[in-house]
Formats: C-alpha cells, sequence, structure tokens
C-alpha cells in the first residue's frame, strides 16, 4: 500500500470518528432526563413574602407653573437646591412685550373715544333740550292767544279800550279845534295860511288815531270768529304734538347716545382688562420658587424622537403649565408596581419593610397607602422613560407611605420592597407541577394517588413553587407527578 493511500484512510478515518463523536454529544444532551415519579407531602416553615422593586417619589412637591406662555429662555438645573424667592424660570418676553404695547395703545384709543362719545351726549342734550324750550314758549303763547280769542275781553280791558278810545277822540277834537282857531286867524289876517298846515297834519293824525281807535275797540269787543278759533286751536295742537315728538326725539337720541357711552365704556373697560392681564403676563414671565427644596423639572413627550425629555430651555409651554416641582428633601414615599398574579395578596394599610440600597442598605418601615383598582400595562402606570412602548405586562400602581423622613433620601432612588403576606409557619407542602386543576371558587386541587386514583385536596399555592395542603392529605404521604 503506497503512503499517499494510507494517509487518506486515516483522514477518512479521523473524520467519521468526529462525526460519531458529535452525534453522541447532541443524543446526550438531549436525552430525556429522568424527573422522579412520585411526590411526597412535607411539612416545612415557610412564608409569603411579596418583593418588588420601586422608586422613591417626593410626598411634598410645591409645583411650579408658568405665569406666561412662551419659549423658555433659562431655567434652573435638576437637581439644584433653591431657596425660597430664587428664580427658577425665566420667559421670552419678545411677543409678550409687543402684546402689552397693542393693548396699551388700545386703551389710549378707546378712552379717546369714549371722550368723544361723551362730548356727543352732552351735546346732542342741549341742542334738543334747546329746541324743545323753544317749542314751549311757542306754546305757551300760542295758548295764551288762544285763551284770550277764545273767552273775549275782560272788563278791564274793554274799559281800557273805551278810555282809549275816548282818549283818542278827545285829541281829535282838541285839533280840529285848534285848527279852526287858526283858521279864523288866517281869515282875519292875522296869520299866515302857511301856518295851517302843522294844524292841519295833527288834525288828520289825530282823526286817523280816533279811527284806528274805534275800530280795534269794534275788532275786539266783536264775538270772535269760528275759523279763527279753530285756527289757534289748531296752532296750539300743533305746537303741542311738536313739543311731544320732541321730548319722544329727545329720549330717542339720549337712549342712543346712552348705549353708544355704555358701549364704548365696556370697551375701555375690555381694553384695560386686556391690558391689565397682558401685563401681568409680563410680569409673570420670572416665575420664583415658593419654597426652599430641590428643583426638579417635569417630562413631555418629544414626538420626533419618539421619548420622553425633561422640559428646558428652548422647549415651549403654555401659560399655567407647570414646568417642575420643588421636592422637599427627605420626605419621600415609594412608588411600586404589583403584578397582576400579586394583586391579591396586597391590600392597603398592609406593613411594608422597604430597603434603599444606594444608603448601605438602609432600612425603613412603611405602610400601602394607595392601591391601583384597574390592572394596566406597565408602560402605562411606570415613570416617563421607564417604558418606551406597550410591555404586555398587567400592573397595578401601589404607593407606600414611611413612617420617618430622611434627609439623604432623594427622588428617584430604587428601593426594594418586602410585604409579608404569610407569616413563616409549619404548613404541609406539595410541589406544584404534582397538583392540577386548581379551582378558586372552594380552593379544591387534584392530585393522582399511587394506586392511579385522583384524589381531591383543598388549599392554595404559594409562591412559585409549592401548594399548601389544608386538607385531604397527610404529612408522608405519596402522589404522582402528572401536573
Amino acid at each position: 500500500m503506497s503512503i499517499a493511500k494510507s494517509k487518506a484512510l486515516l483522514a477518512a478515518f479521523v473524520v467519521v470518528s468526529l462525526v460519531v463523536l458529535v452525534a453522541a454529544v447532541i443524543w446526550w444532551q438531549g436525552r430525556p432526563v429522568a424527573t422522579p415519579e412520585w411526590a411526597v407531602v412535607e411539612r416545612r416553615a415557610i412564608g409569603d413574602i411579596f418583593k418588588e422593586r420601586g422608586w422613591l417619589e417626593a410626598s411634598q412637591l410645591t409645583p411650579v407653573a408658568l405665569g406666561a406662555g412662551g419659549e423658555i429662555r433659562e431655567m434652573t438645573p435638576e437637581g439644584n437646591l433653591v431657596a425660597k424667592g430664587d428664580l427658577l424660570v425665566s420667559i421670552d418676553t419678545t411677543g409678550i412685550q409687543d402684546n402689552l404695547d397693542r393693548r396699551e395703545e388700545d386703551v389710549s384709543l378707546n378712552k379717546n373715544r369714549l371722550e368723544v362719545a361723551q362730548f356727543r351726549r352732552v351735546r346732542t342734550e342741549q341742542d334738543a333740550r334747546k329746541n324743545i324750550a323753544v317749542t314751549a314758549d311757542r306754546l305757551k303763547l300760542a295758548e295764551m292767544e288762544y285763551e284770550e280769542i277764545r273767552r273775549g275781553l275782560l272788563p278791564e280791558d274793554r274799559r281800557l279800550l273805551e278810555i282809549t278810545s275816548e282818549l283818542r277822540t278827545i285829541d281829535r277834537e282838541d285839533a280840529e279845534e285848534a285848527f279852526l282857531r287858526q283858521s279864523n286867524l288866517v281869515a282875519r289876517a292875522l296869520a299866515s295860511p302857511i301856518t295851517l298846515e302843522d294844524f292841519e297834519r295833527r288834525l288828520a293824525a289825530a282823526s286817523a288815531a280816533e279811527e284806528e281807535a274805534k275800530i280795534e275797540y269794534a275788532v275786539r269787543t266783536a264775538p270772535p270768529r269760528e275759523d279763527e278759533v279753530l285756527e289757534w286751536r289748531l296752532a296750539v295742537e300743533r305746537l303741542r304734538g311738536e313739543l311731544a315728538r320732541g321730548e319722544r326725539a329727545l329720549e330717542r337720541r339720549l337712549a342712543r347716545a346712552d348705549a353708544e357711552l355704555d358701549e364704548q365704556t365696556a370697551r375701555v373697560a375690555d381694553s384695560q382688562l386686556q391690558y391689565d392681564l397682558a401685563l401681568e403676563e409680563f410680569e409673570a414671565c420670572e416665575v420664583f420658587a415658593e419654597a426652599d427644596g430641590i428643583f426638579r423639572p417635569r417630562y413631555f413627550w418629544e414626538h420626533a424622537q419618539r421619548l420622553w425629555q425633561p422640559i428646558r430651555a428652548g422647549v415651549s409651554r403654555g401659560r399655567l403649565d407647570r414646568v417642575g416641582d420643588i421636592v422637599q428633601p427627605g420626605a419621600m414615599r415609594v412608588i411600586t408596581m404589583v403584578h397582576e398574579a400579586d394583586i391579591s395578596k396586597i391590600s392597603t394599610n398592609q406593613p411594608a419593610r422597604i430597603r434603599i440600597p444606594a444608603l448601605d442598605d438602609l432600612v425603613l418601615e412603611g405602610r400601602v397607602t394607595t392601591l391601583g383598582g384597574v390592572g394596566r400595562d406597565r408602560a402605562e402606570v411606570g415613570p416617563p422613560g421607564v417604558e418606551g412602548n406597550v410591555s404586555g405586562v398587567t400592573v397595578f400602581n401601589a404607593i407606600i407611605s414611611l413612617d420617618h423622613n430622611d434627609e439623604r433620601l432623594r427622588p428617584g432612588m430604587s428601593a426594594v420592597i418586602e410585604i409579608e403576606c404569610l407569616p413563616v409557619a409549619d404548613r404541609l407542602l406539595l410541589p406544584r407541577g404534582a397538583v392540577g386543576d386548581f379551582r378558586a371558587a372552594d380552593s379544591s386541587a387534584k392530585v393522582r394517588l399511587e394506586n392511579g386514583e385522583t384524589h381531591i385536596v383543598f388549599g392554595r399555592y404559594l409562591g412559585t413553587e409549592w401548594f399548601w395542603i389544608e386538607g385531604g392529605l397527610q404529612e408522608g404521604e405519596r402522589v404522582r407527578r402528572e401536573y
């Protein structure tokens, strides 16, 4: 046999040997492992302790809210110790200042319009009342004349007319007598004829005055004509209507003027209110601490990056939005999440033991104060940033208060919670794998006895490994592991 052929056979043998060795190893690792066929009821000292991790949260918070909306220009860093009165947040005032200036201009403009409306109202009333006064005087005069025409002359007026007429007659007789005397003098050439002209004019004037007095006496003493009485009565009624219309027109004009005045007054009040609010917002662009403590910003959901981010400078927030909290050091509580499988073990007012790993396993005592009544996904119950998406794990939120404060405690520290759901005691136990078909309604389950018969036992699951036998089996009895 040649050397080359021998080397080939040797290589083939080595390959086959390796394949067989690998197959043997795979078979050995994948072979079924025999489990004990029997489970024995045994007695152990055991209890049920609920253990979960949580985190510290401040129990005393002073919210920090913005007095004005806008972009945050400056903000105190997270974790800084602040004193009452320290500046925490400042807002960019550019847009707010512009709004304040506009509001101030509106106030000035509306006040000017109000003054104009007040002047118009005064002028409207003055003009209307002047016209009414003139109409009232005309009406009074018309009423007097109408009354005088309707009732006729009074005795004293009649007597006055008679005296006037008689005086005019006497004046005419005196003028006539003087004319005759002067005529005799001219006829006897004792006076110039030219002098008669003055006496003639005097006589003519006296005669005209006498005639006028007689006509006036006759007219005024005669009974009034019906058409004249009617005319004066209509004139009085017309003036009365005009006066009434003027008063009603005055009321309407004053009502319109008052309405305009009220509207403009309301505009002034509204613009003043808007200015006061803008001034208040401008003055609230700086937020100061209301208490001593540690400043902690709040978080917001960043849609672009799809994660929770702390509020910081450059972020825009609205008025009254809470951007942070002032935490009181040492005053903490524990927030945790209880799995749905453990919720039935926990109840409010239950004592709890809390361990703080960051403080050399500092142990504190507390009590369950709040327990959520509705289970939700872990991402909904957990704090911002813990879960980014739906986890599929249903939990209940729980709050544990601490019996004592400690200045070393800080928000966000992790905590280990232990709640004794069942005290340690001797109990009959079976492995969970030996029990099946558990019914919570009557706390019954099934086991398979040595003879193969199904047997009913009573108890409940204890932890993740054991079933606590409360009836149906005795210590030392064996059952099959079939579940």
